[in-house]
């Protein structure tokens, strides 16, 4: 869920199962409270490869019977990045901690090709400068200056 909302760890705490509304296709997500005090949202949709959608869904089934906390999660203890980095066999899963769950989102938006407005506007970043930080830092940004350097080079003969 963090990944698709772009979300800093306390939002994750702070999430209610009220928050996250189940429309059959979607997952409709509302942070109504944010770091910059604006409120957010985001959907969950359904595509192959990570099968968030489903798994939205299962993490909302394994809720305890009875419980009365209306938090999203019964126990976040920030080791969920590590377990996913180990799910997923990456290197150095100790490394990841809770922040990394918003900047991980960020710079898969930008590997994706997405534009300036939309990572700003997802992110809710209101720095330009670290928003063009994320887009320089990016391979996918690279790799096109790479492309168009060696087009022009090609082209000139």
């Amino acid at each position: 869920m963090g990944v698709f909302g772009d979300l800093r760890k306390i939002e994750i705490v702070q999430l209610t199962i009220e928050k996250a509304i189940d429309k059959g296709s979607i997952v409709l997500v509302q942070i109504p409270k944010t770091k910059t005090d604006e409120s957010k949202s985001f959907t969950i949709i359904e595509e192959e490869e990570m099968g968030a959608l489903q798994l939205v869904r299962k993490c909302a089934c394994l809720r305890s019977p009875g419980l009365t906390e209306r938090r999203g999660w019964e126990k976040y203890d920030s080791k969920c990045p590590s377990i996913i980095v180990r799910y997923l066999k990456l290197e150095n899963p100790k490394q990841y901690t809770g922040h990394c769950l918003q900047s991980t989102p960020s710079t898969f938006l930008v590997e994706a090709g997405g534009s300036f407005e939309t990572f700003k506007r997802h992110g809710k970043w209101k720095s330009t400068t670290v928003a063009e930080g994320f887009i320089a830092d990016s391979m996918a940004t690279k790799n096109k200056a790479a492309q168009l350097i060696a087009s022009s080079v090609f082209s000139a003969k």
